[in-house]
């Protein structure tokens, strides 16, 4: 069941896992010093979705790792 109480951006979401040594900890310190990562406000949409890994993959040029840290941030982030 999803929370239905305060929804926060991708970007805010991720903020739990700075300074964690992992895939994830390495991309939320990259968002979170990225001025130019997208700003999905709250929506959980397959659009944001496809913005935000076209944003790492093709703006970035991500790794695979960040690009699977992405994707299982990204479940967990529209689970909650």
């Amino acid at each position: 069941m999803k929370n239905l109480e305060v929804k926060v951006m991708f970007r805010n979401f991720m903020k739990k896992y700075i300074g964690d040594v992992s895939a994830k900890g390495k991309l939320a310190e990259d968002i979170s010093r990225d001025k130019y990562f997208p700003r999905n406000e709250t929506s959980r949409s397959e659009m944001w979705h496809k913005v935000i890994k076209d944003y790492l993959v093709y703006d970035n040029e991500a790794c695979e790792s960040c690009i699977d840290a992405f994707e299982e941030c990204w479940e967990e982030y529209c689970d909650a």
